[in-house]
Formats: C-alpha cells, sequence, structure tokens
C-alpha cells in the first residue's frame, strides 16, 4: 500500500513539474554564457589578487550550506545613462566561514564576473561557488570600493 502510494505521489509531481515547464516557456532560450572580454576589454587599472586554497578545507565550508544560501546577491540597477551591458550585482550577507569568504569576497562588493563569463542570475552564482570545490582554478572580478579587482584562485 505505502509504495503504490509513493509511486503515485512521484508521478504526480514529475507531472505537476512537466507542466509547469510547458506552461512556464520552456522553449524559451536561456542566456548562454557570454566572456566578458567580448563586452569590454581588460580594466586598464585591475588589481590581481592570486590566492591558494585548500580543496579539503573549502569544501568543509560548504557542509554548512546555510552559509551559502544566506549570502545575498542583490542585482544593481544603473540609470539610463550609466547602463551597461553586463549585469552587476552587490554581495551582502557574507558571513565568516562561508565559502564566500574563504573566497575572498567581502560584504558590499560588487560582483562582475566569474572565471570571465558574465552572471546573468544571482543563483547561478551560488551555484558556482558550489562547484568551484572540483575546480583546480578560477576566477572571480569583483569591484571593491569603485577599485576593479580580479581574485585568482588556486585549488590544492
Amino acid at each position: 500500500m505505502f509504495a503504490k502510494t509513493y509511486r503515485l505521489r512521484l508521478f504526480h509531481t514529475f507531472f505537476l513539474v512537466l507542466l509547469a515547464a510547458v506552461a512556464g516557456g520552456c522553449h524559451k532560450r536561456a542566456a548562454l554564457p557570454t566572456e566578458i572580454a567580448k563586452i569590454r576589454g581588460v580594466p586598464p587599472n585591475i588589481k590581481t589578487v592570486e590566492m591558494t586554497i585548500s580543496r579539503q578545507t573549502y569544501r568543509d565550508t560548504l557542509k554548512q550550506p546555510d552559509k551559502l544560501t544566506r549570502m545575498r546577491v542583490i542585482p544593481l540597477v544603473a540609470r539610463a545613462e550609466e547602463a551597461s551591458a553586463v549585469p552587476e550585482y552587490r554581495l551582502f550577507s557574507i558571513y565568516e566561514g562561508s565559502p564566500a569568504e574563504l573566497l575572498g569576497l567581502q560584504n558590499a562588493d560588487v560582483l562582475v564576473a566569474a572565471n570571465g563569463f558574465i552572471i546573468y542570475e544571482p543563483a547561478k552564482f551560488k551555484a558556482y561557488l558550489a562547484l568551484l570545490q572540483n575546480e583546480s582554478q578560477a576566477t572571480i572580478e569583483v569591484r571593491r570600493s569603485g577599485q576593479p579587482l580580479l581574485l585568482k584562485y588556486t585549488f590544492e
């Protein structure tokens, strides 16, 4: 009896997800990753900070998912004359011991790009941070107090 009810609920959930995808316009194309270098060149005054991070230490910070999910990635809204083709996000709620803090990100940093690609959705940046545990190298470009900053990571 329990197995039958479970299968029925599973099928019902699958059907609802499928229906929502079709009704929500699954035919719409997602934004393809765009290299930021194709939109604008490298800022002339960009400062590069290289960091070596222990892969195990980084994985340990990911074991506390609330520290990653509580980070706020807020879209910046620019005036029409200042608008750019590159969406930017201000980072908030970066807690001590979080993956973002270990990566050297700070509250009020403005996120510009990750691994040289434009971030089109805040949720994708959080997913990117979770996936870094499998990478050997990575970069995040931010603006801190108006100064462009490229954070380069090597995971060992």
